[in-house]
């Protein structure tokens, strides 16, 4: 979903089309995770690209379009469904140490990917109009 142009609408759309209590799984960047907050911003200044254009090649080179948001503007976009949850996941050595990143066993930064990951995990539920 994050690489459609108009998610809002597709995310009403996924409403439209669900039955009442049903729920829906999602996935979105994470805006405040270590990938975007200094990874894409070391990025942006070392090759000198747009932080855009740095989040938007995350999924390869010539990708048109990726977006993070923050558990914030999720519960916005999300407002209509009820018990939303969202879980932080994914943070890999490489978002936060630059360099030799390879040489940190996977896991290493595992506590913190809760709060810094670069994965949102949505949980939600359409409710029983």
């Amino acid at each position: 979903l994050h690489h459609i142009p108009d998610i809002e609408k597709a995310l009403e759309e996924i409403y439209r089309v669900l039955k009442p209590n049903a729920k829906v799984i999602l996935m979105f960047y994470h805006r405040n995770s270590a990938r975007y907050q200094l990874y894409f911003r070391a990025q942006s200044i070392i090759k000198g690209k747009s932080l855009e254009k740095a989040v938007n090649e995350n999924d390869g080179i010539g990708n048109p379009k990726a977006v993070a948001f923050t558990k914030k503007e999720m519960r916005s976009m999300l407002q209509n469904f009820n018990n939303v949850s969202i879980n932080i996941d994914f943070l890999p050595p490489r978002d936060i140490i630059l360099r030799g990143s390879q040489y940190f066993p996977k896991n290493i930064f595992k506590p913190l990917a809760k709060f810094f990951g670069w994965n949102m995990y949505i949980k939600a539920e359409k409710p029983n109009d």
